[in-house]
């Protein structure tokens, strides 16, 4: 069960990884951060590759999660200077009941989101990226990590 859970889970979130760039070195910070995570185990990361326009952007990644399950989420943006929204929701955007559950602004590593969801489903994590500005170039790029952690209830 549990290898079938991971293999889902990591298959789901490969989707929608971006492939690394010299300067998004995740595994050291997967390293650096798995700490984070306890008591729950470490399951899989997923980062994303993000470029600063003119205009503000939201990236959307897609996050499966099944019942039974605790999770425990730990976002690193130390990519970049810039201040990303960080905002989990229960349903897609084209959903007029959608809900935020959880909502930070990553000013630093290791911000952390642990959920238990109440059904096996899909959740909606939404980046909010800042336009370029004179502290942060048009063209620039910078990435955000996503470490996950699993637990059983």
């Amino acid at each position: 069960m549990r290898t079938t859970l991971l293999l889902l889970l990591t298959s789901a979130l490969s989707v929608f990884g971006t492939g690394l760039q010299a300067q998004c070195k995740a595994k050291p910070l997967v390293k650096q951060f798995k700490a984070d995570l306890a008591p729950f185990d470490y399951d899989s990361y997923t980062i994303n590759e993000i470029v600063f326009k003119k205009e503000k952007q939201v990236v959307e990644v897609e996050f499966s999660a099944f019942a039974g399950l605790e999770y425990k989420l730990v976002f690193c943006t130390s990519f970049t200077s810039a201040v990303i929204g960080i905002t989990i929701y229960d349903k897609p955007k084209t959903n007029k009941k959608r809900k935020p559950i959880y909502f930070t602004e990553s000013g630093k590593d290791g911000y952390l989101c642990t959920f238990t969801p109440e059904k096996t489903g899909t959740f909606y994590i939404e980046y909010e990226i800042p336009l370029a500005n004179e502290k942060i170039a048009e063209g620039s790029k910078g990435c955000v990590l996503m470490l996950i952690g699993i637990r059983e209830k």
